[in-house]
């Protein structure tokens, strides 16, 4: 460990839950914007996500680029995803704009799934002891442009558990980009396939919607312990 790795480390142990919190979102903004630049300045980047990596005290080193687990969760039937669309595709008219995403609060069906045994067996046995934060969200990308720009999560999803629910494509797909140091992960969900993440510690943007493209998701917030 650098000594610059070690003081950034010893602060982040100095801080309370809230100053945490807002250490980690500051890095995040000013990470984001390195990013966004085009990694004009790698150095003070890998300087930026390394104080970001000493501020999550439950991230294990073998989360690479934060993700702990992507695939097909077993205990995800076929009535069960046709059951989470149905509910997303109700609540779309709801939905509020933020930004340059589209987000209304999961109903009956994801509540009833994220809260499930099964699901919470999974994120234990793939990122560690955790629990429900009893938080779940549709969110739409349904015109060109939209996105997420480089962030990280409030502590409500610090683990963040994203369900790919639709991803209509005509030219190559936008993507989920992980952000580690100077590298990146993109990432591609099908249909039906989930991905857990350490999402309050690690980087992660949605990239923009080109024309005709459509992604609908459910996350489903879990809090380490």
């Amino acid at each position: 460990m650098s000594d610059l790795q070690t003081r950034l480390d010893e602060f982040a142990r100095s801080l309370t839950e809230s100053e945490l919190h807002n250490y980690k979102t500051v890095l995040a903004f000013a990470s984001g914007a390195l990013l966004k630049a085009s990694m004009a300045d790698t150095q003070a980047a890998l300087m930026l996500t390394m104080g970001q990596l000493a501020a999550s005290r439950k991230r294990p080193e073998s989360a690479k680029f934060g993700i702990a687990w992507q695939g097909l969760p077993g205990f995800l039937t076929d009535g069960v995803l046709e059951e989470l669309r149905e509910e997303s595709r109700l609540g779309r008219p709801r939905a509020k704009r933020i930004e340059d995403h589209k987000v209304v609060p999961g109903g009956a069906a994801a509540q009833r799934l994220g809260q499930s045994a099964d699901f919470l067996d999974l994120v234990k046995a793939q990122a560690g002891a955790a629990v429900s934060t009893e938080r779940s969200s549709y969110l739409y990308y349904d015109e060109p442009g939209m996105g997420i720009d480089p962030h990280i999560d409030n502590p409500e999803f610090a683990l963040n558990a994203i369900l790919m629910l639709e991803h209509v494509h005509e030219a190559v797909p936008s993507a989920l980009v992980f952000y580690e140091g100077t590298q990146s992960k993109r990432v591609h969900l099908a249909p039906g396939e989930l991905i857990l993440f350490f999402a309050d510690s690690v980087i992660h943007a949605r990239e923009r919607m080109k024309e005709r493209e459509f992604v609908a998701i459910v996350a489903f917030g879990f809090q380490p312990i």
